[in-house]
């Protein structure tokens, strides 16, 4: 697992040995090592606003947050039982929420470690987590088939999104005076859920096998257009409210696994099991 800094100039590294390392790209310094975890490190995120912090998720089900710059332990978060299995900062960078293989998605203090909201509910791992509107709710993507809605201040349930198959990704598009909430998984579709009532308002076909990443384009923001990659090496656009699909990508020779569009919404990058990075161009014709 890998994240890098919100300047671009350093990659924080999560390894099967419980190490995380902190990378000064292109100095030739020796890279940070940040000792703690017992087990395999399956997730890493840099705090995206304020304090210079990197967060952590390991097999041993804790969540620590690192000061990257001496590899000093800042903050311990640990739940009561599972295997952390993804991370996510709040986007002001005070709290952090993680899911569990015991079906939990919690929310931690960042600065003292502290469980501030438990959302429980999920009949499976917690695979994939997103903030929605305001950063007022909190989506959690299951392998029980669902993605639920919580309030992110109580961890009451707001909603439940049935898509039948386990979730692997999920992605809220909050940039619209329509917010919509983005779920695949194993079955190779993607549903395009109206969050606040739990209904799938279109249902994007097209991949030969699981999806593993999605990615909303933001700009601009009258484009409703999603990103999608997985098991199949492609990677398809959709025009996600009718659910058609614009193009498919062809070029990676294993699975895609993530995705991540530019700023100005005319590049796509994408990450690859095959061990490639690439760009893609987009353009709306």
């Amino acid at each position: 697992s890998l994240s890098w800094s919100p300047d671009g100039t350093r990659l924080v590294t999560g390894c099967q040995d419980g190490a995380v390392f902190i990378w000064a790209l292109g100095s030739g310094a020796v890279p940070v090592y940040c000792r703690g975890h017992t087990n395999q490190v399956r997730c890493v995120a840099w705090c995206p606003k304020g304090r210079d912090y990197v967060a952590s998720g390991s097999l041993d089900g804790s969540v620590r947050i690192w000061d990257p710059s001496k590899g000093k332990c800042k903050a311990t978060c640990q739940g009561e039982g599972g295997y952390v299995y993804c991370i996510l900062w709040h986007p002001e960078g005070s709290t952090i929420a993680a899911g569990s293989t015991d079906g939990v998605a919690r929310v931690f203090n960042a600065k003292t470690g502290a469980c501030m909201v438990v959302c429980e509910s999920h009949a499976g791992p917690v695979s994939s987590l997103s903030w929605g509107p305001d950063n007022a709710y909190l989506a959690t993507g299951s392998h029980d088939g669902t993605t639920m809605v919580w309030n992110a201040k109580t961890g009451l349930k707001v909603s439940s999104c049935v898509s039948g198959s386990r979730v692997y990704a999920i992605a809220w598009r909050t940039a619209s005076h329509r917010p919509r909430l983005a779920s695949a998984g194993h079955d190779g579709n993607v549903c395009i859920f109206d969050a606040s009532l739990g209904v799938c308002m279109a249902k994007c076909q097209g991949h030969a096998g699981a999806v593993y990443c999605l990615a909303w384009s933001e700009s601009p923001a009258d484009r409703s257009w999603l990103a999608s990659g997985g098991q199949d090496g492609t990677i398809r656009i959709w025009e996600a409210s009718a659910g058609t699909c614009l193009a498919v990508h062809v070029g990676h020779a294993a699975s895609v696994m993530s995705l991540r569009w530019s700023p100005s919404g005319d590049r796509l990058a994408s990450g690859s099991e095959d061990g490639v990075a690439k760009i893609w161009p987009v353009t709306d014709s």
